[in-house]
């Protein structure tokens, strides 16, 4: 009688370890099949808008909340973005392309702040601006 005793206790904790074993599989599954994406080089938290394109412009620029620049991972003084610009629209592009970015901007940048940017930009001789933001899905009435 005391070895049947013995005997399921064992096969219990038997049937116990296949039900851990999936565990962890889920776990793993999870954890490579979740999405990942690398985070902005500055911390930005763009305006919300209603209307959802796909972005087609390959060079981006930040601007942070208290003013900060940043262009293909590097911090950029506003004074020398057209300088940069231009430079790299020669160095890059073919003389026929127009010079374009995809611009994300902190929603608690003013006005006036981005009135700059964008004169600076035109200055540099980018033609067109993609405004990245945080789509937000319309109400209905």
């Amino acid at each position: 009688m005391k070895f049947d005793l013995l005997r399921t206790g064992a096969s219990s904790d038997n049937n116990l370890i296949p039900m851990i074993n999936v565990v962890f599989l889920l776990l793993v599954f999870f954890m490579v099949a979740g999405t990942l994406r690398a985070s902005d080089p500055l911390s930005v938290v763009p305006v919300e808008s209603v209307q959802q394109q796909p972005l087609t412009l390959p060079l981006s620029l930040y601007m942070s909340a208290d003013g900060t620049l940043m262009l293909d991972g590097a911090v950029i003084a506003s004074e020398l973005l057209p300088v940069v610009l231009t430079v790299n629209n020669e160095n890059t592009l073919a003389n026929d392309t127009k010079l374009s970015l995809a611009l994300k901007v902190d929603a608690q940048v003013t006005v006036v702040q981005l009135r700059g940017l964008l004169k600076s930009l035109r200055d540099a001789g980018v033609e067109e601006v993609e405004l990245v933001t945080n789509w937000v899905p319309a109400s209905s009435p």
